[in-house]
């Protein structure tokens, strides 16, 4: 994906963060970490920009923490390497976006 973007898309490698459980990376991609680099992203984002956020894992549904309309439904989460879930409708703690 990276190569990709870099390679077609002519995103600057500077400007990407990738988050792996390989041996040997710098970064793992934890709940808490996922939340950094997303709030990060979102904060240096200026107009114009092309935010893209790739995830290749796992997710899962959860019961709704709030209603939708009205009716309770089912919520998205994605699921980290420590399962510290990313719930679609959690707030950003670092910037106050909910995602």
């Amino acid at each position: 994906m990276k190569d990709l973007l870099i390679e077609h898309f002519r995103f600057d490698v500077a400007d990407i963060v990738v988050l792996t459980d390989e041996s040997g990376s710098q970064f793992f991609p934890t709940g808490a970490n996922v939340r950094r680099a997303l709030g990060y992203m979102v904060d240096r984002a200026k107009p114009n920009d092309i935010l893209f956020f790739h995830f290749s894992g796992h997710g899962a549904f959860v019961p709704a923490a709030r209603p939708h309309n009205g009716q309770h439904h089912r919520d998205e989460a994605i699921i980290p390497c420590d399962f510290n879930l990313i719930i679609a409708s959690s707030p950003c703690a670092l910037n106050n976006v909910w995602w």
